[in-house]
């Protein structure tokens, strides 16, 4: 038998309950986006997110995971989270889940902010991850030291088909937090 609840303890609930303020919805991936960053619609869509809770400095959101491996156009109806709008960011980053960060390049023209184009993808397999789809000329450049090398646009595509390469494939970053504020990602 349950003893009598603190004063203000609701009624009825054992005491260790509590409630999630953000539950995670199930098959999603999840994307931190810093408060200065710009998602816009694209070539491959723009879904919105199943659930989006605010930190101090942006918002975690999750999204669908449940697309396909190979992202062909046109896109189904649940397809990409959008694509990373950089006309006004300052500093572009991109973090993966073991801290290593990017920023995204165009060695053959540094003055078009907007190569490559990068769109984010949700996807599930055996795990759930934002894969990042690099349109255009450009790469995502490490800038963090436990960065591994760059992900370059062309290597994203089958070099005798010219598909898009499936989204497990390692040539596809898997984005955990995007900013305009540099590296690395404040998150909290």
């Amino acid at each position: 038998m349950r003893t009598p609840g603190l004063p203000g303890e609701p009624i009825g609930l054992p005491a260790t309950t509590t409630i999630d303020p953000c539950p995670i919805p199930p098959n999603t991936a999840m994307l931190f986006v810093a408060n200065d960053v710009a998602i816009i619609d694209g070539q491959y869509g723009m879904t919105a997110p199943l659930q989006s809770c605010a930190t101090a400095t942006g918002r975690n959101e999750w999204f669908n995971g449940m697309t396909q491996n190979n992202p062909q156009l046109p896109m189904p109806a649940a397809g990409a989270a959008g694509n990373f709008d950089r006309t006004n960011c300052a500093n572009p980053c991109l973090c993966d889940a073991a801290g290593g960060c990017y920023k995204p390049e165009n060695p053959a023209d540094p003055t078009d902010f907007q190569q490559p184009i990068l769109t984010f993808y949700p996807h599930c397999d055996t795990t759930c991850y934002i894969a990042v789809i690099m349109q255009g000329d450009g790469q995502l450049t490490p800038v963090a030291p436990t960065a591994g090398p760059p992900f370059l646009s062309e290597n994203q595509i089958d070099p005798v088909t010219f598909d898009p390469k499936d989204v497990n494939d390692p040539s596809y970053m898997r984005a955990k937090s995007v900013s305009c504020g540099g590296c690395p990602i404040v998150t909290t």
